[in-house]
């Protein structure tokens, strides 16, 4: 049950601290977080959008948990991010006879 309730708690706490930060900044943290939700969610370009931007975020992560589960700890996420990106755009290059499904 606890293995639930923190997750739960982290997000709840990650929604209250930006609805203070908006509250701040003299703006309606309903009306953001309906927006957010409504365009990251329910429209086909909004949730493409959302799908695309998460999922490097999400492979940085995994890359990162395999080191954490092996007792190692790895703070390049971002930069190797980076590094495979350089990697593929290179492959690109001098590679271009390759199907495009592998650029």
């Amino acid at each position: 049950m606890q293995k639930i309730l923190l997750p739960i708690f982290a997000v709840f706490a990650a929604l209250l601290t930006g609805a203070g930060l908006m509250l701040l900044a003299k703006t309606n943290p309903v009306t953001a977080y309906t927006a957010l939700f409504q365009e990251s969610l329910t429209t086909y370009f909004g949730f493409s959008d959302t799908l695309s931007k998460t999922t490097p975020l999400l492979l940085a992560s995994l890359g990162i948990l395999i080191a954490l589960r092996a007792g190692l700890f790895n703070l390049g996420g971002e930069g190797q991010i980076y590094m495979g990106a350089l990697g593929s755009v290179v492959v690109g290059l001098y590679l271009p006879n390759f199907p495009i499904w592998i650029h």
